[in-house]
């Protein structure tokens, strides 16, 4: 941090210089100060693609999410070739539920790159959370046939099989079973979503003692970390797998 700063003191104008501080500061945790340089950066070079993207994210971790938009933004005006700029200015245009962009970006970079995991898993997720579960597995499968591992559309996936109605419910019941487990193995069975999750998908095969078991687990790991909203929806689930009965998603 030193060295840059000292060559900001011989040459306030020199665009790297800033951009190096700024990342340097970033990583020692003082991200205010690492803003002041990235602007500064951005400023003197304002075609350097590399340093409004940089900028963009750290705008963003720092909850300034409009100032964001505008640089990720210009970094698209640059070069709207780089598909995981449309996704990283797509999540931010979902977390202000500017839903139509930001499923206008996600799918450039679906168009740009078709094997992009994140793409296919946040579309899902935006298809999940209008009611389109057939729209959102289907990019949730494509996700994980590229990456098999890929735990957010393992989870997602196996959550949409175990509480689906009617036939879908009960022709992948075993998946569910089994997208749960093996998420649950890869992340060490640590979370509360993914244990629901995995309650869910053993209530839906009629392995309801292990549901409860599970759900407890779940219900456990959301009070300690003070999820209390999340706590009672399991609570709820738990009595419905104590009754004999899987938790159906409302449509």
């Amino acid at each position: 941090i030193k060295a840059f700063q000292n060559a900001l003191k011989l040459d306030p104008s020199m665009g790297d210089a800033h951009q190096n501080l700024a990342l340097a500061l970033a990583r020692s945790g003082r991200l205010q100060e690492s803003l002041i340089h990235f602007r500064d950066a951005a400023r003197l070079e304002p075609e350097n693609v590399r340093v409004h993207n940089i900028y963009a994210v750290m705008l963003g971790a720092a909850g300034r999410s409009d100032e964001a938009i505008q640089e990720f933004q210009i970094a698209l005006q640059l070069a709207p070739g780089f598909a995981a700029t449309h996704v990283n200015l797509a999540n931010l245009l979902a977390k202000q539920h500017r839903r139509d962009e930001a499923m206008a970006h996600y799918s450039e970079a679906l168009r740009l790159n078709p094997a992009f995991v994140e793409a296919h898993y946040y579309i899902g997720s935006l298809l999940l959370e209008e009611g389109r579960t057939e729209d959102a597995a289907a990019h949730y499968i494509a996700a994980l046939q590229t990456k098999a591992d890929y735990l957010p559309a393992m989870v997602s996936l196996a959550w949409i099989y175990a509480t689906a109605s009617g036939e879908v419910g009960t022709q992948h019941a075993a998946e569910a079973v089994r997208l749960a487990e093996q998420a649950c193995q890869i992340s060490g069975c640590k979370q509360s979503r993914l244990l629901d999750t995995l309650a869910a998908a053993y209530a839906n095969a009629g392995r309801f003692e292990e549901a409860v078991k599970t759900g407890e687990e779940a219900l456990s790991i959301a009070k300690a970390a003070g999820e209390n909203n999340f706590a009672d929806s399991i609570r709820a689930r738990i009595d419905l797998y104590k009754k004999g009965s899987p938790f159906r998603a409302k449509k």
